[in-house]
């Protein structure tokens, strides 16, 4: 007799709207532990909380920079007085380019040019940390390469000390088979 497996079953929900818009999930893990998440109208997250979690609160905006999109700031705690936080700037493809972290600390990617090679366009060009950000040399840095077809074949990655780790990628494709 074949034996039959069921996937686990989804932990229990609870769902309510909060009088000024906002809709209230909890969800009840087996051991007990909530995760409480609040969501703005538009769906996006505006508090998480709970025993299962570590508090977060997000805002959400927009930016000028490099012709403008959004940005979303998730602060570690209830609301946007903790010291603890993560500002995520995205261009208007919703690509990811900037992050900024307390202290001045900032996270940077660069994507490739519409007019770059046909495999690369609007791929992601670069990524530095934010040491390499604050100090030319005292971080780490990578840059990645595609072939025609789209697919990441060299990643260069720049490390402190002048050290260069390179990471290349093939693959191998079977035409037809005849059997």
């Amino acid at each position: 007799m074949p034996m039959v497996t069921r996937p686990p079953s989804k932990p229990p929900t609870a769902n309510a709207a909060a009088g000024n818009g906002t809709r209230v999930e909890t969800t009840t893990a087996p051991d007990g532990a909530t995760t409480i998440t609040t969501t703005y109208r538009d769906g996006r997250t505006k508090l998480v909380t709970g025993t299962a979690t570590a508090p977060q609160y997000f805002e959400y905006g927009t930016h000028a920079e490099q012709g403008g999109g959004l940005l979303t700031q998730a602060f570690r705690g209830t609301d946007n007085t903790a010291t603890e936080w993560t500002k995520s700037y995205s261009d208007q493809l919703g690509r990811s380019f900037k992050s900024e972290l307390p202290g001045s600390a900032i996270q940077t990617s660069t994507y490739h040019a519409p007019t770059a090679a046909a495999g690369s366009r609007g791929k992601p060009a670069a990524t530095k940390d934010a040491d390499e950000n604050a100090t030319v040399g005292s971080g780490s840095y990578a840059q990645y390469s595609y072939n025609s077809e789209g697919e990441q074949s060299t990643t260069l990655t720049h490390l402190p000390d002048s050290q260069t780790m390179v990471s290349t990628t093939t693959r191998d494709a079977v035409s037809s088979i005849t059997l």
